[in-house]
């Protein structure tokens, strides 16, 4: 398994989804399914994507499935995902991608390169 999904601090109340390596559409459907049931089981819809680690392995296409399968969720202003992700230009290609294609569908998305910015955007009412 290329990724991890955990709890962060009370303080932040977030969910942080971890990714390392080369992640195919299967892996990022999966990790987004226990996200979910997380977020879900501790009412904690904030979402933070560590995508620092990740070199690849899904298209533009697999990730546009994925932003319509979260928006179709209905979860409106309840849900907000922070990307963080490096100043690799093809990764943060992707991040911008999945940000447009999100906010586009309605849902609250943003790419970063500083964890803290990408928490602090969490945290915000």
């Amino acid at each position: 398994m290329t990724w991890t999904v955990r709890a962060l601090t009370p303080e932040h109340a977030a969910v942080e989804i971890i990714y390392s390596g080369v992640v195919d559409r299967t892996e990022l459907e999966a990790s987004y399914v226990v996200t979910f049931e997380l977020a879900s089981a501790s009412d904690t819809w904030h979402v933070l994507c560590d995508l620092s680690d990740l070199t690849g392995g899904h298209s533009f296409f697999d990730l546009y499935a994925l932003v319509t399968s979260v928006s179709n969720l209905g979860l409106g202003s309840r849900f907000r995902e922070a990307l963080l992700v490096t100043e690799h230009p093809e990764l943060l290609e992707r991040a911008r991608f999945w940000e447009t294609a999100s906010v586009n569908r309605g849902v609250a998305a943003r790419a970063f390169t500083d964890r803290d910015t990408a928490l602090a955007w969490l945290s915000r009412p």
